[in-house]
C-alpha cells in the first residue's frame, strides 16, 4: 500500500480571556476539519501548508517550523501550528467549505477524524518570538 502525504496548519488564536479557539472547515464530506492538501513541490512544506490554509480556510498567519504528525489509514499528516494574523472575508474556496471559530476543548469532541481529535487533545500553542516561517 501507497503512503500519502498531506500538509496543513492547526490555525489557533488566543482569547483575551486566556482561551484558545482554532479554526475549523468542512471537508467535502462536510465534516469538520483542518486545512491541508499534497504538496507543491516548487513552495515545499511550509509554504504549501500556508498556501492550503489560505485556499481552504481564508487565513494567513505566523507558522511554526516543527511540523506535527498525525497518521490517517494510509495518509500521513504533516500539521503546522499557525497563529492567525488575518482572517479574509472572500477566500478561493469559500463557496465549498465553511468555517468556524472553536475553543479548543470543543474542536477535540466535534472534529471528523479520530486521529485529528487525538492531536488536537494534545495540541499545546505558543506565543510567537521568531521561530517561524
Amino acid at each position: 500500500m501507497r503512503r500519502i502525504s498531506k500538509w496543513g496548519v492547526i490555525p489557533y488564536r488566543f482569547l483575551k480571556s486566556g482561551g484558545i479557539e482554532v479554526l475549523l472547515i468542512t471537508t467535502k464530506s462536510k465534516k469538520w476539519g483542518l486545512p491541508k492538501g499534497n504538496m507543491i513541490r516548487k513552495l515545499g512544506p511550509s509554504r504549501t501548508a500556508m498556501v492550503e490554509a489560505f485556499e481552504e480556510a481564508g487565513i494567513a498567519g505566523k507558522v511554526s517550523k516543527e511540523t506535527i504528525k498525525c497518521m490517517h489509514k494510509n495518509t500521513c499528516l504533516f500539521l503546522y501550528p499557525m497563529l492567525v494574523t488575518k482572517v479574509y472575508s472572500s477566500w478561493p474556496e469559500e463557496s465549498k467549505r465553511s468555517r468556524k471559530w472553536v475553543e479548543l476543548s470543543e474542536a477535540t469532541k466535534i472534529i471528523g477524524r479520530k486521529e485529528l481529535r487525538k492531536t488536537l487533545k494534545k495540541f499545546e500553542p505558543v506565543e510567537f518570538s521568531g521561530e517561524c516561517f
